[in-house]
């Protein structure tokens, strides 16, 4: 795999100048956003038309499109499950493992979290099954049903796409196609192993870092150490910014809360350490309640993506009156990743379906274009959100339910902080 030098620039250039279809593939959503809006950018800038037009879209968003290219190979079908889906899967085995704990969710998302990453660095459990400790040997029993349950049911966990993909042999489709690898600081075993069964279909594959800003890296014996070198790096920025606010994200925050807080205040104590702010858990922009809304505000502007208009099809997150759509997989390949609100209307209406959520929206786009203080804007997401009945009308559980506090927190804070008020 190549490794490409050179500015953004340069190589939206050398996008603009190519012959070939080619993939995109970024480490996060955000940067695939980042790439269309600056690929489009210059595209209009130039006044030519871009063809063929390049799919950009992040990793999981990527495997996923092949797969409702290729799924039909598989006889009988995999059924490919939603993040929803397979929360519930892991729960029913779980709660039928002997489970006890004060907090089923917790220990269902860590459950998603070891088996993902099990799976992208290609540990089978014959390499931890002697494991003397009890959770050990706990989550490899529910593990292994896990994947029981999956083969009978034809499932097909999100975490296992790039093998099932392999089996499918998706060379043949992605034969005259070149993939460019964007943002990504390494890869797991599962990505390179997958990156060598593509390199079988001649393609041409290149990594290319999206941006010259320095990433270090370095080793941590365990999470306080991990943490103690953060605060390090928290102090080198403070004395060369002392007015920098430095925010360090902690996944497993409610584990090793007093530990960190003593680190801290010894830091601060001595007056070496900035304000700073801990903030454990997964980011809010990945919560499924929260994409369902950032999904709704982005149909506001055209062109439409399609990952968005999927997303709102089949979230739970809306209200009763808005129809929760089963498409065929295969369907997708006849949509473009985006598009105008006509091509996707026409297409749900093909499907026997007119969800309430299309006309609602559609009815909004021209007041979203209107300038609006703060607090207005405010008002009006609001009430948009009303239309839409989100967050839905299932009972939230604990981690959904503190988010809706959070952003109902957020309107009055941003209210505050509209300087025309």
């Amino acid at each position: 795999m190549q490794t490409w030098t050179g500015t953004p620039k340069q190589w939206q250039q050398e996008v603009l100048d190519a012959e070939r279809p080619r993939y995109v593939i970024t480490a996060t959503s955000r940067l695939a956003q980042r790439l269309r809006a600056e690929l489009q950018d210059a595209v209009q800038s130039t006044g030519q038309v871009l063809m063929p037009a390049p799919q950009i879209m992040d990793y999981p968003s990527w495997l996923q499109h092949l797969w409702t290219v290729l799924s039909w190979q598989h006889t009988p079908a995999l059924r490919l499950l939603t993040d929803m889906q397979v929360q519930q899967v892991w729960r029913r085995v779980l709660l039928a493992s002997e489970l006890d704990s004060l907090n089923p969710s917790f220990v269902i998302e860590l459950a998603i979290q070891t088996y993902q990453t099990l799976r992208e660095y290609r540990l089978q459990d014959v390499d931890w099954q002697s494991l003397s400790n009890g959770d050990a040997r706990w989550f490899l029993q529910a593990y292994r049903q896990y994947q029981t349950d999956l083969a009978q049911q034809r499932f097909l966990d999100p975490a296992d796409l790039p093998r099932a993909l392999m089996q499918a042999d998706v060379r043949g489709y992605l034969h005259e196609v070149d993939v460019d690898w964007v943002g990504f600081v390494e890869h797991t075993p599962e990505q390179l192993l997958w990156m060598q069964h593509l390199t079988g279909a001649q393609q041409r594959l290149i990594r290319w870092q999206v941006s010259s800003i320095p990433v270090a890296r370095v080793v941590a014996v365990d999470a306080i150490d991990e943490f103690q070198q953060a605060l390090t790096w928290a102090v080198t920025i403070s004395q060369r910014a002392p007015d920098a606010i430095v925010a360090i994200v902690v996944p497993d925050l409610q584990n090793c809360r007093a530990q960190l807080l003593r680190e801290t205040l010894r830091l601060q104590h001595h007056h070496l350490l900035p304000e700073i702010s801990f903030s454990g858990g997964e980011p809010l922009a990945q919560l499924p309640l929260f994409k369902t809304l950032f999904s709704a505000l982005s149909l506001l502007q055209t062109p439409w993506q399609l990952s968005d208009v999927l997303r709102l099809c089949r979230s739970s997150f809306l209200g009763e009156m808005i129809v929760q759509a089963i498409l065929p997989e295969s369907l997708h390949t006849q949509l473009p990743q985006s598009g105008s609100p006509e091509v996707f209307q026409q297409f749900l209406i093909v499907q026997g379906l007119s969800p309430a959520w299309l006309a609602i929206l559609r009815a909004q786009m021209p007041a979203v274009m209107t300038a609006r203080s703060l607090s207005l804007w405010c008002d009006f997401v609001q009430a948009l959100l009303l239309q839409l009945q989100w967050p839905g009308q299932l009972r939230l559980n604990s981690t959904d339910y503190q988010a809706v506090q959070k952003i109902t927190q957020l309107w009055g804070i941003l209210r505050t902080a509209d300087p025309f008020e």
